[in-house]
């Protein structure tokens, strides 16, 4: 973390988000993540309206609950886990707790219907005419 080139230990990004959204007016429009779980609570010190969400590759199964109920209880909103590591008992979990779960990034049309029949709240993909079409022909279902 503080190796990375666009490290920031001082969270004036994230101030600066802050203030931008602020003055934007409409905070609930906007759902603000980060991969550090210092940044995304520091936001929500800054306006508690501000919806938020932690950015992870995964949480292992046996920390599930305990994470759940952590990001809920700290006032966020969702969790968004890395695909390739994002199993159903995960996304159970953090529906259970009253997070949504939206992860990244999918391309793949067998996955993208997976996640969907799941119950996914959200999907970042490069490809969203694929995932538009296999929504459009799950509801058709």
């Amino acid at each position: 973390e503080g190796s990375e080139p666009d490290y920031d230990p001082h969270d004036l990004v994230a101030e600066q988000l802050a203030k931008h959204v602020r003055d934007r007016g409409e905070p609930e429009r906007w759902l603000i993540s980060s991969f550090r779980r210092e940044t995304i609570e520091y936001v929500r010190e800054l306006n508690s309206q501000f919806r938020t969400a932690w950015l992870t590759v995964g949480v292992r199964d046996e920390d599930l609950a305990q994470v759940a109920e952590s990001l809920k209880s700290a006032g966020h909103e969702a969790i968004h886990p890395y695909v390739g590591l994002l199993s159903k008992p995960a996304l159970d979990a953090f529906h259970s707790a009253g997070l949504q779960v939206n992860t990244w990034t999918c391309d793949d049309p067998a996955r993208l219907e997976e996640l969907m029949r799941w119950g996914i709240d959200g999907i970042c993909t490069n490809v969203p005419d694929v995932a538009l079409s296999i929504r459009q022909q799950l509801q058709q279902a």
